[in-house]
């Protein structure tokens, strides 16, 4: 029964592995792509705040207005480089904390100046995997730069790059992927635990159930397997003993008929002994009349001959005595 038991661990627990690592695997992709989904909104929200202050600078012919919002942006603990480009890609000022590249990618450059929309580039897939840059373009009203009513339309006057780190991203990730292993562990603890203790109220009761089903097979119909449960094997149990008490009471009630069947048996043995003996006896009693008889007859028989011996005897001394006195007269 240890083998029954522990194939239900090495069974389950590997199942219940395999979920929880299948549920840490979706649990963390969706917690990893809601924090780019913060991430990268908040790198556009400050992209397009750069590149909107930038535009109201160059809009009121205030270019300091641009510059001096680089420093502010860099307070932000996420920001790690802030950048303005010119309409052909120039450096104008770049600001980082981290080694970054400060040059503006020639297909950045093709692209924006064709679409006029904001690109997101770095992390994960990318060379740079320390950042994510966000980029959109400053656009200026044509008519606010050459004072031309005619002329109403938005010109292309650089580009605005916002840095944000991917480290707290990274971190984030790191400390739920402790967590989640911290998680797994404690519950391949706890389902170890669980397992085991579910394992031995099967396997407590089947080994009952076994040891009484081995008992009764040996013919002690006596012995109660004790099961107090109230599920299958203590039905199971519950039965075996209703099975026992019924074999008991066939038993029982065999031995009661044998019991019978003997006393007809010896009954009928002593009734045909009885007969046996009275025949027996009444033949004997028949052959000694029998004999009584034919002693007499011999007897009888003997009689007889003597008798007739006898009168013959006296036929002879009555032939002799009635020839003698005829003699007498003749003198």
């Amino acid at each position: 029964m240890k083998t029954l038991k522990w194939k239900i661990v090495t069974y389950i627990l590997p199942l219940l592995v395999f979920v929880s690592l299948a549920f840490f695997g979706f649990f963390l992709n969706h917690y990893q792509e809601n924090l780019n989904q913060k991430l990268e909104q908040k790198g556009q929200v400050l992209a397009n705040s750069l590149s909107y202050l930038c535009q109201v600078g160059l809009n009121s012919a205030n270019e300091d207005l641009c510059f001096s919002q680089i420093d502010k942006f860099l307070k932000d603990s996420e920001v790690v480089g802030v950048g303005l480009y010119n309409q052909d890609g120039q450096v104008i000022e770049v600001k980082n904390e981290i080694d970054l590249s400060q040059k503006m990618p020639e297909e950045i450059l093709r692209k924006m100046k064709k679409d006029f929309k904001g690109i997101v580039l770095g992390g994960a897939g990318s060379d740079n995997k320390k950042a994510k840059s966000f980029w959109q373009p400053i656009l200026a009203n044509n008519q606010a730069l050459t004072g031309s009513a005619s002329s109403s339309s938005e010109i292309l006057m650089g580009f605005a790059r916002v840095d944000l780190s991917l480290n707290d991203l990274q971190r984030a990730i790191k400390e739920i992927i402790y967590f989640a292993i911290f998680l797994i562990i404690l519950e391949f603890i706890i389902g170890l635990w669980l397992i085991t203790k579910l394992s031995r109220k099967i396997t407590i009761p089947l080994q009952e159930i076994v040891r009484g089903a081995k008992i009764f097979s040996q013919g002690q119909l006596n012995w109660r397997i004790n099961i107090t449960t109230k599920d299958e094997l203590g039905i199971l149990g519950l039965t075996l003993n209703q099975m026992a008490i019924q074999l008991q009471k066939s038993q029982a009630e065999l031995k009661e008929q044998n019991s019978i069947l003997d006393i007809k048996v010896t009954a009928k043995d002593k009734s045909l002994n009885g007969l046996v003996n009275r025949v027996e006896d009444q033949s004997k009693n028949k052959v000694k009349e029998l004999e009584d008889k034919i002693k007499e007859l011999e007897k009888f028989h003997r009689l007889t001959i003597k008798r007739e011996l006898k009168m013959i005897a006296l036929k002879k001394e009555l032939a002799i005595l009635a020839k003698k006195p005829k003699k007498g007269l003749k003198k």
